[in-house]
Protein backbone atom coordinates (compact mmCIF):
# COMPACT_ATOMS: atom_id res chain seq x y z
CA UNK A 1 0.00 0.00 0.00
CA UNK A 2 1.45 3.37 -1.03
CA UNK A 3 1.60 6.40 1.27
CA UNK A 4 -1.36 7.99 -0.51
CA UNK A 5 -3.44 4.85 0.10
CA UNK A 6 -2.77 4.62 3.83
CA UNK A 7 -5.78 4.88 6.13
CA UNK A 8 -5.45 7.96 8.34
CA UNK A 9 -7.02 7.30 11.74
CA UNK A 10 -7.86 10.44 13.74
CA UNK A 11 -7.33 10.26 17.51
CA UNK A 12 -7.90 12.77 20.32
CA UNK A 13 -4.98 12.53 22.73
CA UNK A 14 -6.21 13.37 26.21
CA UNK A 15 -4.37 11.03 28.60
CA UNK A 16 -1.00 11.21 30.31
CA UNK A 17 -0.35 7.71 28.96
CA UNK A 18 0.00 9.33 25.51
CA UNK A 19 2.92 11.51 26.57
CA UNK A 20 5.77 9.24 25.46
CA UNK A 21 4.22 8.91 22.00
CA UNK A 22 3.80 12.68 21.76
CA UNK A 23 7.37 13.38 22.81
CA UNK A 24 8.85 10.77 20.46
CA UNK A 25 6.97 12.23 17.51
CA UNK A 26 8.01 15.77 18.43
CA UNK A 27 11.68 14.73 18.50
CA UNK A 28 11.36 12.94 15.13
CA UNK A 29 9.64 15.94 13.52
CA UNK A 30 11.80 18.69 15.08
CA UNK A 31 15.23 17.14 15.78
CA UNK A 32 17.15 20.44 15.93
CA UNK A 33 14.53 22.76 17.40
CA UNK A 34 14.93 24.56 20.72
CA UNK A 35 12.30 22.60 22.67
CA UNK A 36 13.83 19.32 21.49
CA UNK A 37 17.26 20.45 22.66
CA UNK A 38 15.74 21.18 26.08
CA UNK A 39 15.34 17.41 26.47
CA UNK A 40 12.63 14.76 26.57
CA UNK A 41 11.87 15.43 30.24
CA UNK A 42 11.11 19.07 29.45
CA UNK A 43 8.90 18.00 26.52
CA UNK A 44 7.00 15.60 28.80
CA UNK A 45 6.34 18.49 31.17
CA UNK A 46 5.27 20.86 28.39
CA UNK A 47 2.85 18.44 26.73
CA UNK A 48 1.62 17.37 30.15
CA UNK A 49 0.83 21.03 30.86
CA UNK A 50 -1.35 21.20 27.77
CA UNK A 51 -3.10 17.95 28.68
CA UNK A 52 -3.86 19.32 32.15
CA UNK A 53 -5.11 22.68 30.87
CA UNK A 54 -8.92 22.61 30.43
CA UNK A 55 -8.61 24.46 27.13
CA UNK A 56 -5.86 22.23 25.73
CA UNK A 57 -6.32 20.55 22.35
CA UNK A 58 -4.05 17.70 21.22
CA UNK A 59 -5.02 15.68 18.17
CA UNK A 60 -3.15 12.92 16.40
CA UNK A 61 -3.17 10.85 13.23
CA UNK A 62 -2.26 7.18 13.34
CA UNK A 63 -1.36 4.88 10.47
CA UNK A 64 -1.39 1.17 11.27
CA UNK A 65 -1.35 2.06 14.97
CA UNK A 66 1.66 4.38 14.73
CA UNK A 67 1.33 8.04 15.68
CA UNK A 68 2.55 9.94 12.61
CA UNK A 69 0.99 13.38 13.00
CA UNK A 70 0.22 15.73 15.85
CA UNK A 71 -1.47 19.11 16.23
CA UNK A 72 -1.32 21.03 19.49
CA UNK A 73 -2.99 24.16 20.74
CA UNK A 74 -5.13 25.74 23.41
CA UNK A 75 -8.09 28.02 23.90
CA UNK A 76 -7.56 31.42 25.54
CA UNK A 77 -3.75 31.52 25.15
CA UNK A 78 -3.36 34.45 27.57
CA UNK A 79 -4.69 32.24 30.37
CA UNK A 80 -2.51 29.30 29.31
CA UNK A 81 0.71 31.35 29.32
CA UNK A 82 -0.19 32.96 32.64
CA UNK A 83 -0.67 29.47 34.05
CA UNK A 84 2.75 28.42 32.73
CA UNK A 85 4.45 31.52 34.15
CA UNK A 86 3.16 30.67 37.62
CA UNK A 87 4.95 27.31 37.55
CA UNK A 88 8.50 28.64 37.54
CA UNK A 89 9.82 26.07 40.01
CA UNK A 90 8.25 23.24 38.04
CA UNK A 91 10.08 24.27 34.87
CA UNK A 92 13.15 25.80 36.47
CA UNK A 93 14.59 22.45 37.51
CA UNK A 94 14.26 21.12 33.96
CA UNK A 95 15.75 24.26 32.45
CA UNK A 96 18.76 23.98 34.76
CA UNK A 97 19.32 20.36 33.75
CA UNK A 98 19.19 21.34 30.08
CA UNK A 99 21.69 24.16 30.59
CA UNK A 100 24.08 21.85 32.41
CA UNK A 101 23.94 19.49 29.41
CA UNK A 102 24.20 22.26 26.81
CA UNK A 103 25.42 25.60 28.22
CA UNK A 104 25.06 27.20 24.79
CA UNK A 105 21.29 27.11 25.26
CA UNK A 106 21.47 29.98 27.74
CA UNK A 107 21.43 32.72 25.08
CA UNK A 108 18.51 31.16 23.23
CA UNK A 109 16.68 30.67 26.53
CA UNK A 110 17.09 34.32 27.56
CA UNK A 111 15.86 35.48 24.15
CA UNK A 112 12.86 33.14 24.36
CA UNK A 113 11.97 34.49 27.81
CA UNK A 114 12.04 38.04 26.43
CA UNK A 115 9.90 37.00 23.46
CA UNK A 116 7.52 35.15 25.78
CA UNK A 117 6.98 38.33 27.81
CA UNK A 118 6.71 40.73 24.88
CA UNK A 119 4.47 38.93 22.36
CA UNK A 120 1.22 40.83 22.37
CA UNK A 121 -1.23 37.96 22.00
CA UNK A 122 0.42 36.06 24.85
CA UNK A 123 0.42 38.94 27.28
CA UNK A 124 -3.00 40.29 26.33
CA UNK A 125 -6.33 40.08 28.04
CA UNK A 126 -8.13 36.81 28.54
CA UNK A 127 -10.27 36.03 25.49
CA UNK A 128 -11.99 32.62 25.31
CA UNK A 129 -12.82 33.15 21.63
CA UNK A 130 -9.12 32.98 20.64
CA UNK A 131 -7.33 29.69 20.10
CA UNK A 132 -3.60 29.30 19.50
CA UNK A 133 -2.38 26.57 17.17
CA UNK A 134 0.93 26.02 18.89
CA UNK A 135 2.45 23.44 16.55
CA UNK A 136 1.86 20.73 13.99
CA UNK A 137 4.31 17.84 13.85
CA UNK A 138 4.42 15.23 11.10
CA UNK A 139 6.82 12.30 11.09
CA UNK A 140 9.32 12.80 8.23
CA UNK A 141 8.40 9.41 6.75
CA UNK A 142 4.72 10.37 6.38
CA UNK A 143 4.70 13.80 4.78
CA UNK A 144 2.63 14.80 1.72
CA UNK A 145 -0.10 12.18 2.19
CA UNK A 146 -2.75 14.45 3.71
CA UNK A 147 -1.85 14.16 7.39
CA UNK A 148 -1.40 17.91 7.92
CA UNK A 149 -4.64 18.89 6.21
CA UNK A 150 -6.69 16.38 8.20
CA UNK A 151 -5.12 17.59 11.44
CA UNK A 152 -5.92 21.20 10.52
CA UNK A 153 -9.56 20.42 9.67
CA UNK A 154 -10.09 18.57 12.95
CA UNK A 155 -8.40 21.35 14.91
CA UNK A 156 -10.65 24.05 13.39
CA UNK A 157 -13.71 21.96 14.23
CA UNK A 158 -12.62 21.40 17.83
CA UNK A 159 -11.78 25.08 18.35
CA UNK A 160 -15.15 26.16 16.94
CA UNK A 161 -17.03 23.68 19.12
CA UNK A 162 -15.28 25.19 22.14
CA UNK A 163 -16.43 28.68 21.20
CA UNK A 164 -13.41 29.83 19.21
CA UNK A 165 -13.83 32.52 16.58
CA UNK A 166 -10.18 33.02 15.66
CA UNK A 167 -7.08 30.79 15.56
CA UNK A 168 -3.63 32.35 15.83
CA UNK A 169 -0.30 30.77 14.98
CA UNK A 170 3.19 31.48 13.70
CA UNK A 171 5.94 30.03 11.55
CA UNK A 172 9.47 30.88 10.42
CA UNK A 173 9.66 33.59 7.79
CA UNK A 174 12.92 32.43 6.17
CA UNK A 175 13.84 29.21 4.31
CA UNK A 176 10.39 27.84 5.08
CA UNK A 177 8.40 28.15 1.87
CA UNK A 178 6.67 24.73 2.06
CA UNK A 179 5.37 25.34 5.59
CA UNK A 180 4.27 28.89 4.75
CA UNK A 181 2.36 27.59 1.74
CA UNK A 182 0.77 24.84 3.85
CA UNK A 183 -0.52 27.36 6.39
CA UNK A 184 -1.93 29.47 3.57
CA UNK A 185 -3.60 26.42 2.03
CA UNK A 186 -5.50 25.65 5.24
CA UNK A 187 -6.80 29.19 5.61
CA UNK A 188 -4.23 31.18 7.58
CA UNK A 189 -3.42 34.76 6.56
CA UNK A 190 -0.27 36.67 7.48
CA UNK A 191 -0.93 39.53 9.91
CA UNK A 192 2.59 40.64 10.87
CA UNK A 193 6.13 39.66 11.82
CA UNK A 194 8.21 39.47 15.00
CA UNK A 195 11.52 38.05 16.19
CA UNK A 196 11.75 34.94 18.35
CA UNK A 197 14.69 33.30 20.17
CA UNK A 198 18.03 33.38 18.36
CA UNK A 199 16.85 36.19 16.10
CA UNK A 200 14.42 33.98 14.15
CA UNK A 201 12.14 36.12 12.02
CA UNK A 202 8.61 34.80 12.46
CA UNK A 203 5.33 35.34 10.61
CA UNK A 204 2.24 35.90 12.78
CA UNK A 205 -0.81 34.10 11.37
CA UNK A 206 -4.57 34.22 11.90
CA UNK A 207 -7.55 32.24 10.70
CA UNK A 208 -11.19 33.19 11.22
CA UNK A 209 -13.50 30.34 12.16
Amino acid sequence: MSGQDKILDFVSLTKKSNLTELVNLHIAAFPKFFLTRMGSEFLHEYYGEILEYPGGIIHGIQIDGQLVGLSVGFMNPAVFYTRMSKRKLRYGRLVLKALLRQPSLVFRLLWNIQSFRSKGHRGGESDPSICEWSSIAIHPDFKRIGVGRKLAEEFWLEAAIRGGRKVIGSTDAENNIDVIEFHSSVGFVEVGEYYAGGGRRMIALEKKL
